[in-house]
Formats: C-alpha cells, structure tokens, sequence
C-alpha cells in the first residue's frame, strides 16, 4: 500500500525504543500501551525511519531523502524500503496522517 508522497505522517501513539541484546525495540507507553501492547522489532533503517516519524511530522518525500543521504541507496530503492516498512504501520493504524 504505497502512501500519498506529500502526506505528513507522524506516530498515532507515544513509543520509547529501547535496545534489548543488540535489537532496537519499541514499545508503547502510558496510556498508549493499553491501545497498542506490542512490540515492534527494528532493524537498521527500520529504527532511522522510526525516529524520524517519533520525532515529528514528515512526509514520504523527506524520509526518502534522508534514507538517501544516510545509507547511500537510490530513491528509487529507499522508496521501496520506505514502503514496506511503513506499510504494517498503515495496516494497524499506528500512523497519523
């Protein structure tokens, strides 16, 4: 499910991430726990994506770029990435839009 490119997009809940045996991991708190109570396991640019929506409102342009800067990929295939770990998100509505 390929996302509108000009969306903001943040976290629908309040998450800290932590790493557990090499792993960053991140978990709902508070009052949030009770409407999301899972963990969500991130790898490498799972946990870049991951921060940049924690940390505010960006759109799939911006993600994109950054992924591009940080891990020397085409924004063709941090668009692919993107995507795909975004899409889970999208699915059980953990995103704001």
């Amino acid at each position: 499910m390929m996302l509108p490119r000009s969306r903001h997009l943040s976290l629908k809940y309040k998450f800290v991430v932590r790493e557990i045996d090499g792993t960053h991991v991140a978990v709902a708190v508070g009052k949030d726990n009770e409407k999301f109570n899972g963990m969500i396991k991130l790898n490498s640019s799972g946990f870049f994506i991951f921060n940049l929506l924690k940390n505010g409102d960006v759109d799939l342009d911006e993600i994109v770029s950054k992924l591009v800067e940080k891990y020397d990929v085409s924004a063709e295939n941090a668009t692919e990435v993107v995507n795909a770990f975004l899409d889970p998100f999208k699915k059980n509505n953990l995103l704001e839009e």
